[in-house]
């Protein structure tokens, strides 16, 4: 039989019968007069669907309707994706991104190889678009890593009991019952671009970790540098904090001021230094600005006063891995993963053009090989699954193609090669477990200097839905 043009639309449908026959599908890509019909389907399929959150993802600053996949039976929707475009922070560089969100296949044409198929479909569509790296968070994590998806590190939180976070924020008098530094209160719509400045701050200044004097607050307190070290947060533009906000993805927004008059709008009077994002017993997000650090502690303990107060005696911090939170967590018993076992949902990435993502990171590269001092000219390939990649680090910059991989080389699987490009990879335990060979010492060497481990964390509050139904 004559094979077809393009095999990745061809399937083979899954029946009882003995017999398959093959069933054409075409990945088609949505438009506006879509919209209605969409959104019946996705109600059908998902059960949780919210129609606010539909309407949110069509106000979304990115979107076009043809970041909608379908595929169609006549004029029936039976698939859909959607592609959600995003820039990661990675360092000193941006990364573009793609994630896939509401991937799903009707009822009664699903075990026929079609959510595969779509994809498919939307990797090709993701790389022909120029993203680097692809991002799906899924309750059913198995149908990607069957398609080369990769895990996520682990989120980033502590889990504590309301009570004892409190006594202890008292017993460090990080906290007072009278007297009171900083104003904590709902945020007001035209202080969305403190948030913005706060975040920036945080995202965009790394914290040089050196002894400090002596005071309650001395395990918040650390100056900071500029350069940015954060590997995971999105970069928000204007636009998308408005969207952001206006999505409303959360139960409560709380500020931290630094003044006397709380309802002033000039910041040179009364400074926001500080911001939680909540939802439920979860804390998404808690920022407070550099100079700043005890409005950190302040925003929790109003955290955990609403959380008592509305019965949810349990709190959720999500944060980086390195932040002085979560000592005051462990101090008051909490855990967190994997001690924790309470979460429904996984974090997968693919990287999809690891050739762009080398050389965009070559700036990094060059960086790491000169703090290592390594010898230039140096060559190191890698040998993934069959296919090879190459670095070159010459004496004018850094250089990566799929041409060869020379002597000196690395040999390893699609997902630990992924693992070793986003700075996530165990080294020893790949070396251990034979899943990372070095054809030389000097593979080996100039592999950990140019991918050590790196802290990755990828705030939750862009990624969790309204649940509002409309």
């Amino acid at each position: 039989m004559e094979r077809p043009a393009d095999p990745t639309l061809v399937f083979r449908q899954r029946t009882s019968e003995a017999t398959r026959r093959r069933v054409r599908l075409p990945a088609v890509a949505a438009n506006a007069a879509d919209h209605a019909t969409i959104d019946l389907f996705l109600q059908s399929v998902f059960p949780g669907h919210s129609t606010a959150e539909f309407q949110a993802s069509l106000d979304d600053p990115f979107y076009e309707p043809q970041d909608r996949l379908l595929l169609r039976q006549r004029r029936r929707i039976v698939a859909h994706v959607r592609l959600v475009h995003r820039a990661m922070h990675f360092g000193a560089v941006v990364i573009p991104i793609t994630g896939i969100d509401r991937l799903g296949v009707a009822a009664e044409f699903r075990k026929r190889g079609l959510g595969g198929h779509l994809l498919r479909a939307a990797e090709a569509r993701m790389e022909s678009e120029g993203a680097l790296l692809g991002v799906v968070r899924t309750a059913s994590p198995g149908f990607f890593r069957r398609a080369g998806w990769v895990d996520c590190p682990a989120e980033s939180y502590r889990r504590a009991d309301a009570c004892a976070l409190l006594a202890r924020l008292w017993d460090r008098r990080l906290i007072h019952r009278r007297r009171r530094r900083f104003h904590i209160r709902p945020l007001l719509r035209w202080e969305y671009p403190a948030l913005a400045r706060i975040y920036a701050q945080n995202i965009l200044q790394s914290q040089l970790r050196r002894k400090v004097g002596p005071g309650p607050d001395a395990a918040l307190r650390c100056p900071p540098i500029i350069g940015c070290t954060a590997h995971g947060p999105l970069e928000r533009t204007e636009a998308y904090w408005k969207w952001l906000l206006d999505r409303r993805a959360f139960g409560q927004l709380f500020v931290a001021l630094e003044g006397l008059e709380l309802l002033e709008i000039d910041e040179s009077k009364t400074r926001v230094v500080g911001y939680a994002v909540a939802r439920g017993a979860e804390i998404l997000e808690l920022m407070a600005a550099p100079d700043c650090p005890r409005a950190a502690a302040e925003l929790l303990a109003r955290c955990c006063c609403e959380g008592v107060e509305n019965g949810r005696h349990s709190i959720i911090l999500h944060a980086p891995r390195s932040s002085r939170l979560f000592r005051l967590f462990d101090e008051a018993g909490g855990v967190g993963p994997p001690q924790d076992s309470d979460r429904g949902e996984t974090d997968l990435i693919r990287l999809l053009d690891p050739v762009g993502m080398l050389r965009r990171l070559s700036g990094e590269f060059d960086r790491r090989a000169s703090a290592a001092g390594l010898t230039r000219p140096l060559e190191l390939g890698f040998f993934v699954e069959g296919r090879k990649y190459r670095l070159e680090l010459g004496l004018e910059g850094v250089k990566a193609d799929a041409r060869g991989i020379g002597r000196s080389y690395l040999r390893l699987n699609r997902a630990d090669f992924t693992r070793l490009v986003l700075g996530q990879l165990d080294w020893d335990a790949a070396v251990a477990d034979r899943r990372l060979e070095c054809s030389t010492a000097l593979a080996a060497a100039a592999g950990r200097a140019l991918f050590p481990r790196l802290p990755f964390w990828r705030p939750p509050w862009d990624d969790l839905p309204n649940t509002e139904r409309t």
